[in-house]
């Protein structure tokens, strides 16, 4: 257990401290601007030509500083700094490739809801690793590369050793596990026996079996949710998150952040960008969620992604040198098992399979190609009648051991970031349009953007993001993205006033640094304040 002194509430900076910080601030970033002009990420004039190709950056003019831009989020948060100790024995200090870290932790505590701030309070867990080539003025670099609950205070070592040396040798990486996730004051809401509905349901929700088990899975969320969180469930979103990024900055005592963002963590930076836009000094957000995008639109986009890596899959799957275990034609034989266990499924052990779980298990897995001859091999073995190989992927993929934790983080912030519910008595309604865009998987895609269907109202939902003011972001999208589709990314670079969106020929989910052309954009960005062009495009 974290000793009580490690615990920090949340405070004011006093007026004397105040302008102390303020003049070094002003000294430093004085001095930085004399040297490092050319470096500064700034306002920037992009050509209007599209840039098509692979590392394809260019230098950002610099510009006198204006006054600092405001958002809803007003001036900034404000908090006691983080005091620094060493992490938990069960946290690693080295990561999967033996690379090793010195890391530190430390606990922020926030108000459950900013603006009662005398309601309560969630205590958030921090954690920053530096390399052994990281220099001791390094700064921050906030990364969330993942659907909240994916990185956090546990991984610190793993997320430094997955980006690229260059990056870890000039910032300090710093991850928090965000509200109601990890450590952070978690609620973990899906019992074991929710997520086996879940992971087992059918792939028809317009069927009468597929109405009923949505609306019972639907139901025993909210009150399984509800009953654990209480009154806090409404607090756990991405407004909240991007509230709780800007207390993390003050505890840093930095004036700015940098962040690096992937996924649901990408959702996060883009609210942040949003509510702090004169708060940030760098921002990568790769595969974002779309805050204006309708759930049924969203699975549209999904089904079609997926569709279309199955056609990629199919075609690698009967070019194996060891033949396909699906036989010369993949996706009739997929379809052939959706068919097969459409009305009934088979026992894996931890959970029965289905039609649906035939459709999960590739919407999860495709966009990683590397995991396509397991995916191949564990499909095949359920034709035989060997179920357990594809259940284990798949659970492995939502979460593994952490599967209920990620699964209950997932649908929590989806659900507290939009007010728009499935209607679950017009189930062939909802269907129609994404079963006419992706016949296989879009009926399927609706009932897994359907589990808010009974979820209480949001305190705050997302809406249109503007970020008026902030420096140039850039915005990552991956064409054929089943998880995290690209209209959406396209439409939240389009509402980001300073955004160019740089597009990655590919259905991988999360460009960064899968992606040699991505990496070095990403990097010249992050190192140098280059700012891509508009319309670059990367090569699968």
């Amino acid at each position: 257990m974290r000793r009580a002194a490690d615990r920090i509430s949340g405070g004011t900076v006093g007026d004397r401290d105040r302008r102390a910080v303020i003049t070094v601030v002003i000294a430093i970033m004085t001095t930085a601007a004399l040297v490092l002009t050319s470096c500064t990420i700034g306002p920037s004039r992009r050509p209007d030509l599209a840039i098509s190709g692979g590392n394809t950056t260019a230098s950002t003019p610099t510009s006198h500083r204006q006054p600092m831009p405001l958002g809803p989020g007003g001036k900034g948060r404000t908090a006691q700094p983080l005091a620094w100790d060493d992490c938990p024995a069960t946290i690693p200090r080295t990561a999967p490739g033996g690379t090793t870290f010195a890391v530190r932790c430390a606990t922020l505590m926030v108000p459950t809801s900013y603006p009662e701030p005398n309601r309560g309070s969630i205590e958030l867990h921090v954690a920053e690793a530096r390399a052994a080539e990281t220099p001791p003025a390094a700064p921050p670099l906030v990364v969330m590369l993942g659907d909240p609950g994916a990185v956090g205070e546990a991984s610190i070592a793993a997320t430094a050793a997955s980006l690229p040396a260059d990056i870890r040798a000039h910032y300090t990486i710093v991850a928090m596990d965000p509200r109601g996730t990890g450590e952070s004051t978690p609620i973990n809401c899906v019992s074991a026996g929710t997520a086996r509905a879940i992971l087992g349901m059918a792939a028809d929700p317009a069927s009468p079996r597929g109405t009923a088990q949505l609306t019972s899975i639907t139901r025993q969320l909210a009150f399984d949710c509800g009953d654990t969180a209480g009154p806090a469930l409404t607090k756990i979103n991405s407004t909240n998150a991007a509230d709780d990024l800007d207390s993390l900055r003050s505890a840093l005592r930095v004036d700015r952040l940098s962040i690096l963002a992937r996924g649901g963590g990408a959702t996060i930076g883009a609210v942040y960008a949003d509510r702090y836009p004169g708060r940030v000094t760098a921002m990568i957000l790769d595969s974002p969620a779309d805050p204006t995008q309708t759930p049924q639109d969203r699975a549209a986009a999904t089904a079609i992604a997926a569709q279309t890596l199955l056609r990629d899959f199919a075609a690698a799957c009967t070019a194996r040198a060891d033949g396909c275990p699906l036989g010369d034609d993949p996706v009739a034989a997929i379809t052939a098992l959706v068919d097969r266990f459409a009305t009934s499924g088979t026992d894996a052990g931890p959970w029965v399979v289905t039609a649906g779980s035939v459709l999960l298990s590739l919407i999860e897995l495709l966009p990683d190609p590397t995991a396509w001859p397991s995916l191949a091999d564990a499909l095949a073995g359920l034709g035989d009648g060997n179920a357990r190989p594809l259940a284990d992927l798949v659970t492995g993929a939502l979460g593994g051991a952490d599967l209920t934790a990620r699964l209950s983080a997932r649908i929590i912030y989806d659900c507290n970031d939009t007010t728009d519910r499935l209607d679950l008595r017009d189930m062939a309604g909802a269907v129609a349009p994404a079963r006419t865009a992706a016949p296989l998987f879009g009926p399927y895609a609706v009932a897994l953007s359907g589990l808010c269907a009974s979820w209480p109202a949001p305190d705050e939902a997302l809406g249109r993001l503007s970020g008026a003011g902030a420096p140039p972001i850039t915005v990552i999208g991956s064409v054929n993205d089943p998880v995290h589709p690209f209209a959406a990314a396209r439409s939240v670079a389009g509402q980001l006033a300073s955004a160019t969106l740089v597009t990655w020929q590919s259905g991988h989910d999360g460009a960064y640094p899968a992606s040699v052309c991505i990496t070095s954009i990403v990097d010249d960005y992050l190192l140098h304040g280059k700012v891509p062009d508009r319309g670059t495009l990367c090569p699968p």
